[in-house]
């Protein structure tokens, strides 16, 4: 018989702390847009117990994930490959993995207080086992259009223009599981779409998860029960319009896509037993050689993409110089910009 289980705790920064995402944002958060969470849901069989969190970060260091999961698994005996844990990549939440940036007390504080409060829920949602109920599980399949392609190459110049308007490809699907119970009550849905929680850009100081967060509060609204996002291969997927700092258009994305979910038809699965399984993918760095030339000329023409952003430019050369030094340091990192 399969069971569940979900829980959720307020992961929101009590002081101004500075966000991740935009390197060209300067200075601390102020406000709360949307409070921020982590949500839990155990899937318990007979045999085998399986933790699901999502939590509204844009990312975490390896290092904090490794020890969420050993501190789980060392509490309550599930094995480390069956915890999951998922960053929904909104650009409104507090730095977990440094960014380059030097470190400061208010993150610092933020991250050790934060690592506690996720290891703490999963915990307590695991072993409350009066808690469990049986359930069923349904699958259905939406479509949304939120989201749009933001990078394109301009025909008669061959520059990379960065925009949220470009009509190039996306990925539109919205996958949905749903676990009911015996009379169909809805106990928990999982959501699975492909877009960056970016709609909310540099300009914004405010703590938020951004769309994700309207989202889940339409769909909770309307059938109960727990709502987990996780976030699909994004790439470059933006949400469509460029990024503002308007917290109704944030809101009105959500709930496009909220109802995108409500409109899903579903179909039951049937579950005997749970099992795990996972397959690693390779992907090669396109360039296998770093020098101080191949990353002067990557610096060069990041810096020729039209972005719109503020300082675009000069965030580019504070990477290149930063780039240089670790390499000759012999301790390159090869970190996105």
């Amino acid at each position: 018989m399969l069971t569940i289980q979900s829980n959720k705790i307020d992961i929101t920064p009590k002081e101004p702390v500075y966000l991740a995402g935009f390197a060209y944002r300067i200075g601390p958060s102020h406000g709360v847009h949307r409070r921020l969470s982590s949500r839990c849901i155990i899937l318990k069989d007979s045999a085998s117990t399986f933790c699901f969190i999502s939590n509204d970060l844009m990312e975490m260091k390896n290092s904090l994930i490794k020890k969420i999961k050993d501190l789980i698994s060392e509490e309550t005996l599930i094995p480390s490959s069956h915890i999951f844990i998922h960053n929904i990549h909104t650009h409104s939440a507090p730095i977990m993995d440094g960014m380059g940036l030097t470190e400061n007390l208010a993150n610092k504080s933020y991250e050790e207080i934060t690592t506690i409060a996720i290891t703490s829920n999963a915990i307590s949602t695991i072993n409350n086992k009066q808690g469990f109920k049986s359930c069923q599980i349904k699958v259905g399949t939406g479509k949304s259009t939120i989201g749009l392609h933001r990078r394109t190459i301009e025909a008669s110049t061959g520059q990379c223009i960065i925009s949220s308007k470009n009509k190039t490809p996306n990925d539109p699907v919205v996958s949905v599981l749903q676990f009911v119970d015996q009379k169909e009550n809805i106990l928990a849905t999982i959501i699975n779409y492909a877009c960056h929680p970016v709609s909310l850009g540099p300009e914004s100081f405010k703590v938020s998860p951004d769309f994700v967060g309207k989202t889940r509060e339409t769909i909770e609204e309307k059938w109960g029960g727990l709502v987990a996002f996780f976030n699909g291969a994004a790439g470059d997927i933006n949400p469509i319009g460029d990024p503002l700092n308007d917290l109704n258009n944030t809101d009105k994305l959500g709930d496009l896509l909220g109802n995108s979910v409500l409109e899903t038809s579903f179909k039951h699965v049937p579950v005997e037993c749970l099992s795990f399984q996972n397959d690693l993918a390779k992907l090669p760095f396109q360039i296998q050689h770093i020098s101080q030339k191949i990353i002067q000329e990557q610096a060069t023409k990041k810096k020729e993409e039209h972005t719109g952003f503020v300082g675009w430019k000069e965030k580019i050369d504070d990477w290149s110089n930063q780039q240089q030094k670790y390499l000759s340091k012999d301790k390159f990192l090869g970190r996105e910009v």
